[in-house]
């Protein structure tokens, strides 16, 4: 059986958590500037959607107060995935090879778990306009998407546009900044959402830039100044999305953001050694737990889906 040295192990092991890192680093991720990231309680997290009812109620000196029920209008469930590789060393990897493939083999590790974690937030943005299983959820009864010509609002019977047809240009982003103004609660009344982040596909992203940077009004030749540079918006351009056109105006993240685009971490990316039974060499094992889902659909606008 193959041994070796315990000090030249922490060598080895120094080495692989510095490539894995490396590795990670070198693939930037942009699922964190989309999603509310929250850390679960239980292997299948639920999220409930609560709504009162929207009165507030004048009454005579000394009446007695109006109650409002609170309603859960939704209950959406993200369920936690597992996933795990691992790497072997080889008898001679580290007596000839000077951990270098070693290295590489780590740093290649990393990145692909980074990729594979954008990969997944980046396809529920695709189908964002899906009612199906995994990416649909129900509001009131209803199955319902993240973008959608009839989103439910709470039990009140209403339902909202927040789906904007037509191309990426400053009359669709117009269109799609007025939704998310007036884009009510679940209690029917307006709610107040600030549009915060653009997130477009990579084709996007001069056109976007254009509209959202420019001084000028981006579709004139004329000396207008140009509103759309006015709304601070922070652009976000994801390469791994497959649309060529459909962006979302999305809300701050948080209490009154887009709270119903989520991603639950349980572990992150984590490398741990063992010694292989059937081989006596070393094993990098890297785990992680985590899942992205849609619980709700307020704060959000879909430009071109």
């Amino acid at each position: 059986m193959a041994t070796i040295a315990n000090n030249l192990l922490a060598e080895v092991d120094k080495k692989v958590l510095e490539s894995f890192q490396s590795g990670a680093k070198a693939y930037i991720t942009k699922y964190q500037d989309v999603f509310d990231i929250k850390v679960p309680e239980r292997k299948d997290e639920q999220f409930s959607i609560l709504a009162l009812n929207n009165a507030v109620t004048q009454v005579n000196d000394g009446g007695a107060y109006a109650k409002s029920d609170i309603n859960e209008v939704g209950l959406n469930q993200i369920s936690m995935q597992l996933f795990k590789e691992s790497v072997q060393l080889s008898d001679f990897s580290t007596m000839y090879d000077n951990y270098g493939s070693i290295a590489m083999a780590a740093m290649d590790k990393g990145r692909q778990f980074n990729f594979k974690i954008d990969q997944m937030g980046a396809s529920y943005i695709d189908n964002a306009a899906s009612s199906s299983t995994p990416y649909g959820f129900t509001i009131g009864g209803t199955s319902t998407s993240l973008v959608s010509n009839t989103n439910v609002i709470g039990i009140t019977g209403e339902t909202y546009d927040n789906r904007i047809t037509g191309s990426l240009n400053k009359t669709s982003l117009n269109n799609a900044y007025t939704a998310l103004k007036k884009m009510p609660g679940h209690d029917g009344n307006i709610a107040g959402y600030q549009a915060k982040r653009l997130l477009v596909p990579q084709d996007q992203e001069m056109n976007a830039w254009q509209i959202v940077r420019s001084t000028g009004e981006p579709e004139s030749a004329n000396n207008n100044f140009n509103f759309t540079n006015t709304m601070g918006l922070e652009l976000i351009v994801w390469p791994l999305l497959s649309s060529s056109s459909a962006c979302l105006l999305m809300a701050d993240k948080g209490y009154n953001g887009s709270r119903g685009v989520i991603c639950t971490v349980k572990q992150m990316p984590k490398v741990k050694r063992i010694i292989s039974q059937n081989t006596g060499c070393p094993e990098y094992q890297i785990d992680m737990a985590i899942a992205f889902g849609f619980v709700d659909w307020l704060g959000v606008v879909g430009i071109d889906f």
